[in-house]
């Protein structure tokens, strides 16, 4: 069955990450502003919602620890319910439920030089392994899953641009010998 917490995974990453989506950089003699998704270089670890309060910050003082970590932010269930009541506007939802259904969520965010799929993979796989983990996402898996849809896409327009070429050229020396 479904541990506590797990059943709001997608409102609980709103949360962690709503107010940290988007970095706008503006580039000298640039006319155009650059809008570049910072939430791609964070991840996500959702601790069981029956953990103590130290055992989260245990949990968090072990993840400050590795190297590949620049920043953690842990946002409590209390933090992310009431954030959420907040963006949402939907407090007489939550005045019948006894229990906080979200998880705790520990963002972290990965330095410059372990901004790579491969990295995040391994601290994804690292962190999931820690006591009292339910969950980990990153959005860089959502990111990577794109691209290879659109490169995909460029493979399958770049043949019909060549056949339809060479339909083309057909035409035009069928055309000619006539």
């Amino acid at each position: 069955g479904l541990q506590p917490g797990l059943g709001v995974p997608v409102v609980a990453q709103f949360r962690a990450t709503a107010r940290h989506a988007f970095q706008v950089q503006f580039q000298q003699g640039d006319l155009a502003v650059r809008v570049y998704p910072q939430g791609f270089y964070q991840f996500s670890i959702y601790a069981d919602s029956s953990l103590t309060e130290q055992q989260i910050s245990d949990l968090n003082k072990t993840v400050t620890t590795w190297p590949e970590i620049e920043k953690l932010q842990m946002i409590s269930q209390t933090e992310g319910l009431q954030e959420l009541q907040n963006t949402m506007g939907i407090d007489d939802i939550f005045k019948n439920i006894e229990k906080n259904p979200l998880p705790s969520v520990l963002v972290a965010s990965v330095k410059p030089e372990f901004k790579n799929i491969k990295d995040i993979k391994e601290l994804l796989d690292r962190s999931g392994k820690l006591p009292g983990v339910i969950k980990t996402d990153a959005d860089l898996l959502w990111l990577e899953k794109i691209i290879n849809i659109l490169r995909l896409s460029s493979v399958v327009i770049y043949s019909f641009s060549l056949a339809l070429s060479l339909a083309v050229l057909l035409v035009i020396s069928n055309t000619i010998r006539l």
